[in-house]
């Protein structure tokens, strides 16, 4: 029996990297999906009549204050459509349009300071927080699970914070983001940069595999190996 559960220790130990590459290429993956899909609305913006037309109309209506059209009219000067591409007056509508609160104008103008867009921004780790975090503290997923991933990595000048991270990543996984639910599930598995925690990891994991994650189904294999192996001795010494 000993030597049985000797063998499922070190077998969860061989594994163990490989739950961390699996999830890590999830989160990666996910990740690197277009952030720059917002509102389109009647009567300033119109794919289906086309651009054009259309630009002069946001133009007017973005000076008079309206929102909606300062979101367009910062996509269009991103995008190029009717008007040539302009970074630095796309990120200047979009934060008109943020200060009032538009969520896909928030989330777009923390992408540009996020990422420096293509050069031609000046990278901002502040800024894109403090922007993530208007549009998270809206309800917003996806910037809820920026913030996680942010605050989990560590990037540019920002510092990791392993508390910051789980709060958002939990906040983003109990609205059913995957890529939330799969971070957390290898956080509590691990147990290395927050308390371990196997039956949170396993519900995680279990939401994530819900969400149609296929890898989340052996992850959680995994967990409940370890869950139902105990702990090693190295973590019982710790831990005492």
């Amino acid at each position: 029996m000993g030597d049985r559960l000797k063998k499922k220790r070190l077998c969860g130990r061989e594994e163990r990297p490989r739950m961390r590459m699996v999830a890590k290429a999830i989160s990666v993956m996910a990740f690197w999906l277009p952030f720059s899909a917002g509102n389109t609305a009647e009567p300033c913006f119109d794919q289906n009549a086309g651009f054009k037309s259309h630009f002069s109309d946001c133009r007017i209506k973005a000076n008079e204050g309206d929102a909606l059209a300062q979101y367009n009219l910062g996509f269009m000067y991103e995008d190029g459509h009717s008007v040539t591409r302009n970074p630095e007056k796309a990120v200047y509508w979009y934060a008109q349009a943020a200060e009032q609160n538009d969520i896909s104008a928030q989330l777009n103008l923390a992408w540009f300071y996020f990422s420096g867009f293509e050069k031609k921004i000046p990278r901002d780790e502040k800024k894109a927080i403090y922007w993530y975090t208007r549009a998270a503290l809206q309800g917003s997923l996806r910037a809820q699970y920026m913030l996680g991933w942010m605050y989990h990595e560590g990037t540019g000048t920002l510092s990791p914070n392993y508390e910051k991270a789980v709060h958002w990543y939990t906040r983003a996984a109990w609205q059913g983001d995957p890529r939330a639910q799969i971070a957390l599930g290898m956080l509590y598995y691990e147990g290395e940069k927050v308390p371990a925690d196997i039956e949170k990891a396993i519900l995680f994991l279990t939401m994530a595999k819900a969400n149609g994650v296929e890898e989340a189904a052996g992850l959680k294999k995994l967990a409940e190996q370890k869950r139902n192996v105990g702990p090693s001795d190295t973590e019982k010494s710790s831990a005492q």
